[in-house]
């Protein structure tokens, strides 16, 4: 039996903490160096931002089982044949959501009134901000995992090949993200909060 306390826990992330290469690339700037006033526009945006994040989630572990062509996590199923595949060996599967909140929505909105260019940067930031509490929180529950035998795939989020966008409502409604969390959806199955992943990260028992 494999239980995780990790996954309810919230991993802490400061500006300090962020991968600039990674907010650079965002902003298109791959494969050039950022000039000294970008990097400081980037360091500014960085500060007001941290204000207004208020990082939320929700998780459930669950056991894997197989059922008449789908693959199955208590209420939540699908028939994703790339997801069978990532989660072929896997005795458990953890289902998170995660958000920043809504109040950096609020934040990038008027930053698009009163400077276009600030409202980009603090965007780029955003998803930084959100991959870093993501890979963080899946790299403490991979390290509890390991201590009882058990070893993590990467997480696997809708909208990959063909677990598709519309698995993206079920999802959030098994993991009760909706009325926890306020989680909901647009007409073509974008998040709000905009900055919001769900995912889902199979765990195998180490064979000795």
């Amino acid at each position: 039996m494999l239980d995780l306390t990790s996954i309810h826990e919230v991993p802490a992330i400061g500006p300090e903490d962020l991968r600039r290469r990674e907010i650079y690339r965002y902003l298109r700037l791959e494969g050039n160096a950022p000039d000294d006033a970008t990097s400081a526009d980037v360091e500014r945006n960085l500060r007001r931002l941290e204000g207004a994040i208020s990082l939320r989630h929700v998780a459930s572990l669950r056991p894997v089982t197989k059922e008449k062509g789908a693959i199955v996590f208590g209420d939540f199923s699908t028939t994703s044949a790339v997801l069978q595949k990532n989660m072929k060996t896997s005795e458990y599967a953890l289902l998170f959501a995660m958000t920043l909140g809504p109040a950096v929505d609020r934040l990038i909105s008027r930053l698009l009134i009163t400077s276009k260019a600030d409202a980009f940067i603090t965007d780029a930031c955003c998803t930084e901000y959100l991959e870093s509490y993501a890979n963080r929180y899946c790299a403490h529950v991979r390290e509890e995992a390991e201590q009882q035998g058990f070893i993590a795939h990467p997480r696997f989020s809708p909208g990959f090949a063909d677990f598709g966008l519309e698995f993206q409502w079920p999802l959030i409604r098994s993991l009760q993200a909706d009325k926890k969390m306020h989680i909901a959806l647009t007409e073509g199955n974008m998040l709000v909060p905009t900055k919001t992943i769900t995912a889902l990260m199979g765990l195998d028992r180490r064979i000795v």
